[in-house]
């Protein structure tokens, strides 16, 4: 969706690797206008640190947008 869909609206999309926080931070800019992310990735079941991504996200003054799709309320992450 991100690469089919947003990039024919003129979308600039970016792909870092969720788990790496520098290239979180090198792929945030003062214009981007929100981050996408699954809190455990599929098919990888890799768990992204949400708290160091939403301060990245934050200081550049975007939002976060996240799939929960595996975790339910019953799960606490910290």
């Amino acid at each position: 969706m991100l690469e089919e869909v947003l990039t024919k609206f003129d979308v600039e999309v970016s792909f870092v690797d969720g788990l790496d926080l520098d290239q979180w931070e090198k792929a945030l800019r003062p214009d981007t206008r929100f981050v996408f992310f699954e809190t455990v990735s599929n098919p990888t079941l890799k768990v992204i640190d949400t708290a160091s991504v939403a301060h990245l996200a934050f200081d550049v003054g975007t939002i976060m947008i996240v799939d929960n799709v595996f975790m339910t309320p019953v799960f606490k992450c910290h």
